[in-house]
Protein backbone atom coordinates (compact mmCIF):
# COMPACT_ATOMS: atom_id res chain seq x y z
CA UNK A 1 0.00 0.00 0.00
CA UNK A 2 3.19 2.26 0.57
CA UNK A 3 3.90 1.89 -2.84
CA UNK A 4 0.76 2.93 -3.97
CA UNK A 5 0.52 6.10 -2.14
CA UNK A 6 4.17 6.96 -3.62
CA UNK A 7 3.25 6.29 -6.92
CA UNK A 8 -0.23 8.82 -6.43
CA UNK A 9 1.71 11.46 -4.66
CA UNK A 10 3.40 12.54 -7.71
CA UNK A 11 1.34 15.28 -9.57
CA UNK A 12 1.81 13.83 -13.16
CA UNK A 13 1.21 10.40 -11.93
CA UNK A 14 -2.18 11.45 -10.42
CA UNK A 15 -3.16 13.43 -13.01
CA UNK A 16 -2.64 10.49 -15.18
CA UNK A 17 -5.16 8.27 -13.32
CA UNK A 18 -7.66 10.89 -13.41
CA UNK A 19 -7.24 10.57 -17.12
CA UNK A 20 -7.14 6.86 -17.11
CA UNK A 21 -10.53 6.75 -15.27
CA UNK A 22 -12.64 8.00 -18.60
CA UNK A 23 -11.38 4.51 -20.23
CA UNK A 24 -8.12 3.20 -21.69
CA UNK A 25 -5.61 5.43 -23.62
CA UNK A 26 -2.32 5.16 -25.69
CA UNK A 27 1.05 6.68 -24.50
CA UNK A 28 0.69 9.36 -27.27
CA UNK A 29 -2.58 10.76 -26.53
CA UNK A 30 -2.12 10.90 -22.58
CA UNK A 31 1.01 12.88 -23.48
CA UNK A 32 -1.35 15.29 -25.79
CA UNK A 33 -3.83 15.61 -22.96
CA UNK A 34 -1.28 16.61 -19.78
CA UNK A 35 1.42 18.43 -22.08
CA UNK A 36 3.92 15.67 -21.09
CA UNK A 37 6.37 14.36 -23.52
CA UNK A 38 6.08 10.64 -24.33
CA UNK A 39 9.81 9.59 -22.30
CA UNK A 40 7.48 11.24 -19.36
CA UNK A 41 4.54 9.56 -20.00
CA UNK A 42 6.16 6.27 -20.12
CA UNK A 43 8.03 6.93 -17.23
CA UNK A 44 5.22 7.92 -14.54
CA UNK A 45 3.40 4.59 -15.91
CA UNK A 46 6.24 2.30 -15.41
CA UNK A 47 5.91 3.68 -11.83
CA UNK A 48 2.16 3.11 -11.78
CA UNK A 49 2.02 -0.36 -13.42
CA UNK A 50 4.70 -1.52 -10.97
CA UNK A 51 2.50 -0.58 -7.68
CA UNK A 52 -0.90 -2.18 -9.16
CA UNK A 53 -2.00 0.88 -10.48
CA UNK A 54 -2.91 0.68 -13.74
CA UNK A 55 -2.07 -2.10 -16.96
CA UNK A 56 -1.33 -2.59 -20.37
CA UNK A 57 -3.28 -4.28 -23.35
CA UNK A 58 -1.98 -4.71 -26.97
CA UNK A 59 -4.52 -3.53 -29.05
CA UNK A 60 -3.94 -3.26 -33.25
CA UNK A 61 -1.19 -0.83 -33.49
CA UNK A 62 -1.13 -0.08 -30.30
CA UNK A 63 -0.60 -0.46 -26.63
CA UNK A 64 -3.63 1.05 -24.27
CA UNK A 65 -3.09 2.21 -20.74
CA UNK A 66 -6.31 1.29 -18.40
CA UNK A 67 -6.67 1.29 -14.28
CA UNK A 68 -6.70 -1.87 -12.90
CA UNK A 69 -9.83 -2.23 -10.55
CA UNK A 70 -8.76 -4.33 -8.12
CA UNK A 71 -5.58 -2.48 -6.66
CA UNK A 72 -7.97 0.91 -6.73
CA UNK A 73 -11.12 -1.40 -4.71
CA UNK A 74 -8.02 -2.26 -2.16
CA UNK A 75 -7.01 1.04 -2.39
CA UNK A 76 -10.66 2.43 -1.62
CA UNK A 77 -10.98 -0.04 1.11
CA UNK A 78 -7.84 0.75 3.16
CA UNK A 79 -9.21 4.32 3.01
CA UNK A 80 -11.94 3.53 4.28
CA UNK A 81 -11.09 2.12 7.23
CA UNK A 82 -9.34 5.21 8.28
CA UNK A 83 -12.29 7.60 6.91
CA UNK A 84 -14.70 5.21 9.74
CA UNK A 85 -11.87 5.92 12.54
CA UNK A 86 -11.86 10.00 11.68
CA UNK A 87 -15.63 9.50 11.22
CA UNK A 88 -16.16 8.00 14.99
CA UNK A 89 -14.86 10.88 16.65
CA UNK A 90 -17.37 12.98 14.74
CA UNK A 91 -20.42 10.32 15.57
CA UNK A 92 -19.37 10.98 19.40
CA UNK A 93 -20.37 14.67 19.35
CA UNK A 94 -23.63 14.43 20.25
CA UNK A 95 -22.56 12.23 23.48
CA UNK A 96 -20.14 14.64 24.05
CA UNK A 97 -22.51 17.74 24.07
CA UNK A 98 -25.04 16.47 26.16
CA UNK A 99 -22.52 15.07 28.72
CA UNK A 100 -21.32 19.02 29.23
CA UNK A 101 -22.54 21.47 31.54
CA UNK A 102 -20.59 24.32 29.78
CA UNK A 103 -21.31 25.90 26.52
CA UNK A 104 -18.93 24.81 24.15
CA UNK A 105 -16.90 26.63 22.02
CA UNK A 106 -16.95 26.38 18.13
CA UNK A 107 -14.10 25.49 15.65
CA UNK A 108 -13.19 27.22 12.49
CA UNK A 109 -11.50 24.93 9.70
CA UNK A 110 -10.64 26.92 6.77
CA UNK A 111 -8.55 25.75 3.12
CA UNK A 112 -5.71 28.25 2.41
CA UNK A 113 -3.89 28.19 -0.67
CA UNK A 114 -3.19 25.04 -2.31
CA UNK A 115 -1.42 23.02 0.53
CA UNK A 116 -2.71 24.63 3.86
CA UNK A 117 -4.93 24.00 6.53
CA UNK A 118 -5.50 26.73 9.07
CA UNK A 119 -7.94 25.55 12.35
CA UNK A 120 -8.91 27.69 15.12
CA UNK A 121 -10.55 27.45 18.34
CA UNK A 122 -11.47 29.18 21.35
CA UNK A 123 -10.74 27.58 24.84
CA UNK A 124 -12.22 28.39 28.21
CA UNK A 125 -8.95 28.19 30.21
CA UNK A 126 -5.49 30.44 30.06
CA UNK A 127 -2.70 29.55 27.77
CA UNK A 128 -0.50 27.70 30.03
CA UNK A 129 -3.60 25.14 30.86
CA UNK A 130 -4.31 24.33 26.75
CA UNK A 131 -0.41 24.74 26.21
CA UNK A 132 0.53 21.48 28.72
CA UNK A 133 -2.75 19.58 27.26
CA UNK A 134 -1.50 19.89 23.66
CA UNK A 135 2.21 18.46 24.68
CA UNK A 136 2.59 16.28 27.88
CA UNK A 137 2.20 12.67 26.95
CA UNK A 138 -0.59 12.29 30.22
CA UNK A 139 -3.11 15.14 29.47
CA UNK A 140 -2.57 13.90 25.15
CA UNK A 141 -3.71 10.95 26.20
CA UNK A 142 -7.05 11.86 27.70
CA UNK A 143 -8.51 13.94 24.61
CA UNK A 144 -6.60 12.80 21.77
CA UNK A 145 -7.97 9.25 20.50
CA UNK A 146 -11.68 8.91 19.82
CA UNK A 147 -13.67 7.55 22.26
CA UNK A 148 -16.35 5.83 19.99
CA UNK A 149 -15.68 2.44 17.71
CA UNK A 150 -12.78 1.31 20.32
CA UNK A 151 -10.01 3.29 19.50
CA UNK A 152 -7.45 3.75 21.83
CA UNK A 153 -4.22 5.55 22.06
CA UNK A 154 -1.29 2.77 23.06
CA UNK A 155 1.58 4.68 22.67
CA UNK A 156 2.39 8.44 23.52
CA UNK A 157 5.65 10.04 23.87
CA UNK A 158 7.07 13.24 23.93
CA UNK A 159 10.59 14.74 23.86
CA UNK A 160 9.55 18.31 24.75
CA UNK A 161 12.27 19.92 23.48
CA UNK A 162 14.11 21.71 20.23
CA UNK A 163 14.42 18.60 18.23
CA UNK A 164 13.46 16.32 20.26
CA UNK A 165 10.35 13.79 19.08
CA UNK A 166 7.04 12.47 19.57
CA UNK A 167 4.63 9.63 18.62
CA UNK A 168 1.42 8.76 18.96
CA UNK A 169 -0.02 5.82 18.29
CA UNK A 170 -4.17 4.73 18.38
CA UNK A 171 -5.40 0.96 17.66
CA UNK A 172 -8.17 -0.14 16.56
CA UNK A 173 -8.68 -3.92 16.54
CA UNK A 174 -5.38 -5.17 15.22
CA UNK A 175 -4.61 -1.78 13.21
CA UNK A 176 -2.39 0.56 14.61
CA UNK A 177 -2.39 4.41 13.32
CA UNK A 178 0.58 6.42 14.18
CA UNK A 179 1.89 9.66 13.95
CA UNK A 180 5.11 11.10 14.64
CA UNK A 181 7.24 14.04 13.96
CA UNK A 182 10.12 16.56 15.46
CA UNK A 183 9.53 19.69 17.72
CA UNK A 184 11.39 22.71 15.73
CA UNK A 185 10.39 25.47 18.56
CA UNK A 186 8.76 25.39 21.76
CA UNK A 187 7.94 28.70 22.95
CA UNK A 188 5.58 27.51 26.01
CA UNK A 189 2.85 28.89 26.74
CA UNK A 190 2.55 30.88 23.01
CA UNK A 191 3.88 28.62 20.06
CA UNK A 192 4.40 24.78 19.29
CA UNK A 193 6.31 24.27 15.43
CA UNK A 194 7.04 21.30 14.46
CA UNK A 195 6.40 18.46 11.56
CA UNK A 196 4.03 15.55 11.33
CA UNK A 197 3.78 12.30 9.72
CA UNK A 198 1.21 10.02 9.30
CA UNK A 199 3.68 6.65 9.27
CA UNK A 200 1.53 4.45 6.86
CA UNK A 201 1.64 7.36 4.07
CA UNK A 202 5.25 8.45 5.33
CA UNK A 203 5.81 8.51 1.60
CA UNK A 204 3.78 11.12 1.09
CA UNK A 205 5.76 13.43 3.35
CA UNK A 206 6.00 15.47 6.56
CA UNK A 207 3.14 18.46 6.75
CA UNK A 208 4.60 21.62 8.85
CA UNK A 209 2.46 22.50 12.32
CA UNK A 210 3.01 25.63 13.80
CA UNK A 211 0.23 25.76 16.81
CA UNK A 212 0.00 29.38 18.42
CA UNK A 213 -2.02 29.92 21.96
CA UNK A 214 -2.79 34.10 22.56
CA UNK A 215 -4.71 34.57 25.80
CA UNK A 216 -7.18 37.17 26.65
CA UNK A 217 -9.39 37.56 29.99
CA UNK A 218 -8.64 33.91 31.26
CA UNK A 219 -9.49 32.53 27.81
CA UNK A 220 -7.00 30.90 25.24
CA UNK A 221 -7.37 31.18 21.14
CA UNK A 222 -5.72 28.24 19.36
CA UNK A 223 -4.54 28.58 15.95
CA UNK A 224 -3.02 25.24 14.23
CA UNK A 225 -1.75 26.36 11.03
CA UNK A 226 -1.10 22.89 8.79
CA UNK A 227 1.04 23.15 5.76
CA UNK A 228 1.53 20.04 3.10
CA UNK A 229 4.30 19.01 0.95
CA UNK A 230 1.63 19.15 -2.38
CA UNK A 231 -1.37 19.94 -3.01
CA UNK A 232 -2.68 16.13 -3.18
CA UNK A 233 -1.98 15.29 -0.01
CA UNK A 234 -3.80 18.22 1.84
CA UNK A 235 -6.96 17.80 0.01
CA UNK A 236 -6.24 13.92 0.71
CA UNK A 237 -6.11 15.12 4.23
CA UNK A 238 -9.68 16.80 3.80
CA UNK A 239 -10.86 13.69 1.28
CA UNK A 240 -10.34 11.61 4.72
CA UNK A 241 -13.02 12.77 6.84
CA UNK A 242 -9.88 14.31 9.33
CA UNK A 243 -12.88 17.33 9.92
CA UNK A 244 -15.24 15.33 11.76
CA UNK A 245 -12.59 13.84 14.27
CA UNK A 246 -10.90 17.16 14.54
CA UNK A 247 -13.78 18.86 15.90
CA UNK A 248 -14.47 16.16 18.17
CA UNK A 249 -11.09 15.98 19.51
CA UNK A 250 -11.20 19.65 19.98
CA UNK A 251 -14.71 19.54 21.84
CA UNK A 252 -12.56 16.84 24.26
CA UNK A 253 -9.94 18.83 24.59
CA UNK A 254 -12.24 22.15 25.46
CA UNK A 255 -13.67 19.52 28.31
CA UNK A 256 -10.36 19.04 29.29
CA UNK A 257 -9.04 22.18 29.80
CA UNK A 258 -11.87 23.63 31.47
CA UNK A 259 -11.50 20.88 34.01
CA UNK A 260 -8.00 21.62 34.77
CA UNK A 261 -8.53 25.23 34.93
Amino acid sequence: MVDTFAALAEPNRFRIVELLRGGPRPVNDIGERLRLNQPQVSKHLRVLKAAGLVDVEPRAQQRLYHLRASELRRLHEWLERYRRIWESRFNQLDEVLQEMVTTMNETDMRLQGDREIVISRTFNAPARVVFDACTKPELVKRWWAPKSHGVTMVECEADLRVGGKYRYVLQQGNQLLAFSGTYFELDRPKRIVSEEIFEPMAAVGAANITVTFEERDGKTRLVNHSVYPSKEARDGVVASGMEHGMREAFDQLDELVASLA
